[in-house]
């Protein structure tokens, strides 16, 4: 699957639904892993940063921390909801240089100053949402300098013992319609080598990989499938039949009663992510 069945609509309408609650487990995911990729990215003051799907803001927040002082950071995002929880964050932090705009993060409109002003593109957990992924890693490379960067995280294999778990619910989805398993490893998400293949048919280059395992941990099988419902999971699991959610929801934490532990009752999940970094040449 190339995320061809996955409409804009269908991902604008969940996030839409979601902003209010998205970040909620931050401490324990997307917060480790906006942290490493702004490591990776190399952010350094006083640079341009375009993120693109920003979303709440938790790469955001960071990258205008590290462009600080004299830096630009610039959010990108189709949800409205979702960027008014960014310009939040952003106002309560004291972070200033950030501008956010409602666009799409396959095609990021022009900056002021043109093509090619960018010293940093980064996207956090996003790249499994875009249909057409090659489309957008080149047009992230024309905004780009020469020598600058695109970095982007994304998950590179799941738990073993949650696969059955998410394998659960996903059978139950209606055809016609995305399963979460296929989203996140959609081409050119398969292996760190055919991603990696596909930003050099790009036309980027010195390209580069950092895989490193996040530990997720939830305080009871309810609480992460509360949890799931603010996240992507969501956009395929909300297609479900409502009459049929109540069993599926009690099989899925049957199965997760197996993995509890037995001092707190709470559940671990550790999910490989990656942190790929792609240059533009100097010469291009």
């Amino acid at each position: 699957m190339r995320g061809d069945h996955l409409s804009r609509s269908q991902v604008v309408r969940n996030f839409e639904r979601v902003a209010g609650t998205y970040d909620g487990n931050e401490a324990v995911f997307s917060g480790p892993i906006a942290d490493r990729l702004i490591q990776v990215s190399g952010i350094r003051p006083g640079d341009r940063v375009l993120d693109v799907g920003c979303g709440t803001g938790s790469a955001l927040v960071r990258a205008a921390a590290a462009a600080w002082p004299g830096g630009e950071v610039t959010g990108v995002d189709f949800s409205p909801a979702m960027l008014a929880v960014a310009r939040d964050r952003a106002e309560r932090a004291g972070l200033d240089g950030i501008e956010l705009v409602v666009g799409d993060a396959e095609d990021p409109p022009d900056p002021p100053c043109g093509e090619g002003s960018f010293d940093r593109v980064i996207a956090s957990l996003v790249f499994f949402l875009l249909p057409h992924p090659a489309g957008a890693a080149r047009r992230w490379l024309d905004l780009l300098r020469p020598g600058g960067t695109t970095t982007l995280s994304w998950n590179v294999s799941e738990d073993p013992a949650w696969a059955p778990v998410l394998a659960m619910a996903d059978r139950h989805v209606p055809p016609g319609f995305p399963r979460f398993g296929q989203l996140v490893r959609h081409w050119p998400l398969g292996s760190v080598a055919e991603l990696e293949g596909m930003l050099a048919e790009c036309g980027y280059t010195d390209i580069t990989t950092v895989t490193e395992d996040i530990r997720s941990r939830y305080p009871s099988p309810a609480a992460w499938w509360e949890f799931s419902w603010s996240r992507a999971c969501r956009i395929s699991w909300q297609h479900i039949p409502g009459d049929r959610l109540p069993a599926i929801r009690a099989e899925v934490l049957a199965l997760l009663d197996r993995q509890r532990d037995p001092a707190d009752g709470s559940v671990t999940r550790t999910i490989r992510f990656g942190w790929t970094s792609a240059r533009r040449g100097r010469q291009q």
